[in-house]
């Protein structure tokens, strides 16, 4: 059996207060993923400035948030969130809806 994680849930893209250049990514584990305290997951972070078409990528291990730092001031950035089993068994999810916040 493959092993394929729903998205990511509930994810949330703001503004850090009084740090210009950096936004916070929240999100939930996939509700449908058994015990995630137990059965870890790690997450790949897709984002991206509005009017550019290369996404950086971040990978990162059994967090549910994320500051993105080193941004532009008054742009728009584009993120999504993909989740994969920590032993990297099985398939990334597919992504999580695309959310968007302006610095």
């Amino acid at each position: 059996k493959i092993i394929k994680p729903d998205p990511p849930a509930d994810v949330s893209l703001s503004p850090v207060p009084n740090q210009r250049k950096k936004l916070l990514l929240q999100w939930k584990p996939p509700a449908t993923w058994p015990n995630p305290q137990l059965f870890l997951l790690k997450y790949i972070i897709r984002y991206w400035q509005a009017g550019s078409n290369r996404p950086s990528m971040i990978e990162i291990n059994n967090l549910t948030n994320y500051t993105l730092s080193g941004l532009r001031s008054r742009a728009v950035y584009f993120v999504q969130v993909a989740a994969k089993d920590f032993v990297d068994n099985g398939q990334p999810s597919e992504w999580s809806p695309t959310i968007s916040a302006r610095l």
